[in-house]
C-alpha cells in the first residue's frame, strides 16, 4: 500500500493506493467542499458546536479541513468502511497533528450513526454518499443534536431531472416533467424528501441553504425536534404548474392562459424558503477575499423566496429572439414595481412576482429601450 500526497485548503491528504484501487477523492468537488467548510464552521462559532460526525469520510479531507478551518469543533468523527479510505483518514489525522481531536472509524454507515447516538450525538453532520442520501436521511436526523446543522449530497442528477421517472417515484415520491428552472426543481425535489422522512419521527428539517455545482446537489438543514415545526413544513408543501411555452404557476392550472396548451403538474414539493438569510450575510462576512464564495452567499441573501425561477434563455429561444441582459431585465421589472431577483440555481434564470406576459415581454422591451435611448 502507498500513500499520494494532496493538498487541500490547510490540510495535507494522503489517498491510499493498492494497485488499481484508491480511496476516494474527487478534485473537481474542491468548490462544494469550501462551501461546506464555510456554512460548518460559521455554525460552530455561531451555535457553539463541538462534536462533528461523518459517515463517508474517504480520505477524510471534509473533516479535517473542517477541524483546521472550522476551529471550534473539539470531537470529529470520521468513519469510511472502505479499507483504503480508513488507512488515508489515520494518516490525515496524523499528519494534520489531530490526534486525540479527530478519530477514525470503519463501521458500517448503520452502525456508526448508532455509536454517534449512543455517544450523546452529534452537533454537526455531513452525509456525502455516492448516488443518493435518502437511504441514510432518517438515521442521520436521528444521530444530530436538537438545533445541529446537518448536510446532505444528492450525485443521483439523473434520476432527479425525470430521465428515469419510476426511480424518481419510487425514491423521492414526485411526478416531473421537462423544466426549465430544473436546477432548482432539483434541489427542491431532494429538500422536500429530507422534510417528509424527518416529520415521521417529528424531527424538522429546516432548510437553511442549497445549490447545485456540476453533479452535486447540496442541501444543508438545521435539524429542530418539534412535532409543530415537522408539521408547518408539511404545510408548505404544494405542486407547481409549468407550460412548454415557458407560463409557471403555483396556482392549480390545467390550461395555459397565454397559448392554450395544457399545462404540467410538478409535485408534490416544499414550496417554502430555503435560505436562511441571516446565516447567509454572516457567511458573505466570513468569505472576504474568496470571490466565489462571497458571490454565491451575497447573491442567495439577495434571492426572492419563489420556488422557481424563468429561464431567459429558455424563453427567449421560444420568442424567437436573442436572451436579454440579466441585469437589464430585474432592473426593468423592478421599474414596473414588480419583486424580482437573479437566482443561485441558474445563470440565466431571474425570479419575480411578475405575470408571465411582462416575463415573456422582456427581451422585447429590452431592444426597444435600447433602440429609443
Amino acid at each position: 500500500m502507498e500513500f499520494e500526497e494532496i493538498h487541500e485548503g490547510s490540510a495535507r491528504l494522503f489517498k491510499a493506493v493498492d494497485g488499481e484501487r484508491s480511496a476516494f477523492y474527487n478534485p473537481r468537488g474542491r468548490f462544494p467542499r469550501d462551501v461546506f467548510v464555510k456554512l460548518f464552521a460559521l455554525y460552530g462559532a455561531l451555535q457553539g458546536g463541538e462534536v462533528y460526525a461523518e459517515p463517508f469520510s474517504a480520505t477524510g479531507v471534509k473533516g479535517i479541513r473542517l477541524a483546521l478551518e472550522g476551529g471550534r469543533y473539539s470531537k470529529l468523527m470520521l468513519n469510511d468502511i472502505d479499507e483504503l479510505g480508513y488507512r488515508s483518514i489515520l494518516m490525515g489525522i496524523e499528519a494534520n497533528g489531530l490526534v486525540g481531536r479527530a478519530y477514525a472509524h470503519k463501521m458500517d454507515v448503520n452502525e456508526f450513526f448508532d455509536m454517534v447516538v449512543k455517544n450523546g450525538r452529534a452537533d454537526a453532520i455531513d452525509v456525502d454518499p455516492y448516488g443518493s442520501s435518502i437511504p441514510y436521511v432518517f438515521p442521520a436526523l436521528r444521530a444530530v443534536k436538537d438545533d445541529g446543522i446537518i448536510a446532505f449530497t444528492f450525485t443521483d442528477t439523473q434520476v432527479l431531472a425525470g430521465v428515469h421517472s419510476d426511480a424518481l417515484l419510487k425514491r423521492y415520491h414526485v411526478e416531473l416533467q421537462r423544466s426549465q428552472f430544473l436546477k432548482e426543481l432539483q434541489a427542491r425535489i431532494a429538500i422536500s424528501a429530507v422534510i417528509t422522512i424527518g416529520s415521521y419521527r417529528d424531527i424538522a428539517a429546516v432548510p437553511i441553504f442549497a445549490h447545485v455545482y456540476e453533479h452535486y446537489i447540496r442541501a444543508y438543514f438545521r435539524a429542530k425536534r418539534s412535532a409543530k415545526t415537522a408539521l408547518d413544513l408539511m404545510k408548505a408543501f404544494g405542486e407547481i404548474y409549468e407550460c412548454s411555452c415557458g407560463n409557471i404557476s403555483e396556482m392549480e392550472r390545467h390550461t395555459c392562459d397565454y397559448c392554450g396548451n395544457r399545462m404540467g403538474k410538478i409535485g408534490p414539493l416544499y414550496l417554502g424558503p430555503i435560505f436562511e438569510k441571516d446565516l447567509l450575510k454572516e457567511a458573505v462576512s466570513a468569505s472576504k477575499g474568496e470571490r466565489a464564495l462571497e458571490a454565491l452567499f451575497s447573491m442567495a441573501t439577495q434571492e426572492m423566496n419563489s420556488p422557481f425561477y424563468y429561464d431567459m434563455a429558455y424563453i427567449s429561444s421560444r420568442e424567437r429572439t436573442s436572451a436579454p441582459s440579466l441585469a437589464k431585465a430585474v432592473d426593468l421589472i423592478r421599474s414596473m414595481g414588480f419583486n424580482a431577483s437573479r437566482t443561485t440555481f441558474a445563470p440565466t434564470g431571474i425570479k419575480t412576482d411578475a405575470p408571465f406576459g411582462a416575463v415573456r415581454s422582456l427581451p422585447f422591451l429590452i431592444k426597444w429601450l435600447k433602440i429609443t435611448q
